[in-house]
């Protein structure tokens, strides 16, 4: 039995009972009340991942607690987001696109078919601007778009004051290693996420840009059991020099109890 965390207008009555297991994804069978009281049974179809996002019409939004268990495929997160990135990449308008161009190069017929139930993965076969006014694949393209920039801005100015390694934590489809090498060249980059989404990026990568960087190190990590700090120290982390660190849509995934807890 695994609990269920509901938003918006459902309430989840009482625990959810994993049904069936097939591949990388769970079903879960579960009761709720929507907003007329009525009880009702449903079944959520969840990809694995550190936690879980699903989409029903009733329950908009689910979170299924779990741990990540090794099966071969990514986080469907981590897909999700690259996928927004890339999309929001074709913008025409230069002055509001996605940087992200290489997110484009990554995510493909194959990725999109793990997130076949999101409109952002029917967004890529129609026109870019019959697509962005669909609510969902809008309000997604643009959070990834503030959020991407955002973030190159602040590594940028990092690595201009003087850090000289960069750590990505639940680094995911992360593209920044193969934007900026020129900035990047002299710095040590970490990039930190469970196992089976890594080998899945490092295959993708090998595929559509011929490989990584030379300066990009893959650290595994289970975040939930492991020490960040550990996993570092393995890879080659220098805990002596300027770091950069960016955790971009990770910590709500993690349990409470690891994120809060010391870890040197």
């Amino acid at each position: 039995m695994r609990s269920i965390a509901q938003r918006n207008s459902a309430q989840v009555t009482d625990n959810a009972e994993l049904v069936q297991r097939d591949g990388h994804h769970y079903t879960y069978r579960f009761r709720y009340q929507n907003s007329s009281t009525k009880t009702q049974v449903g079944t959520i179809l969840c990809g694995s991942s550190a936690g879980f996002h699903v989409t029903l019409k009733t329950v908009r939004q689910c979170r299924v607690s779990s741990r990540m268990e090794p099966n071969g495929f990514p986080s469907r997160t981590s897909i999700l987001t690259a996928a927004a990135r890339a999309f929001g990449s074709r913008e025409p308008d230069a002055s509001v696109r996605n940087p992200d161009w290489v997110a484009d190069r990554l995510i493909g017929p194959d990725e999109l078919a793990l997130i076949a139930d999101h409109p952002i993965s029917k967004a890529f076969d129609r026109d870019f601007q019959e697509a962005i006014h669909d609510p969902d694949v809008f309000g997604f393209a643009w959070l990834m778009l503030v959020r991407t920039r955002c973030i190159d801005e602040l590594m940028e100015r990092a690595v201009h004051n003087g850090a000289t390694q960069l750590v990505i934590l639940g680094a995911g489809f992360d593209t920044r290693a193969h934007r900026f090498t020129e900035l990047l060249k002299d710095v040590a980059v970490f990039e930190i996420d469970y196992g089976a989404t890594q080998e899945y990026k490092k295959q993708r990568v090998k595929a559509a840009l011929g490989g990584a960087p030379a300066n990009v190190a893959y650290s595994p990590i289970d975040f939930a059991r492991e020490r960040l700090g550990e996993v570092l120290r393995r890879a080659g982390f220098e805990s002596r020099r300027k770091t950069y660190y960016i955790c971009e849509g990770l910590s709500m995934y993690v349990p409470e109890e690891r994120s809060v807890a010391p870890n040197p």
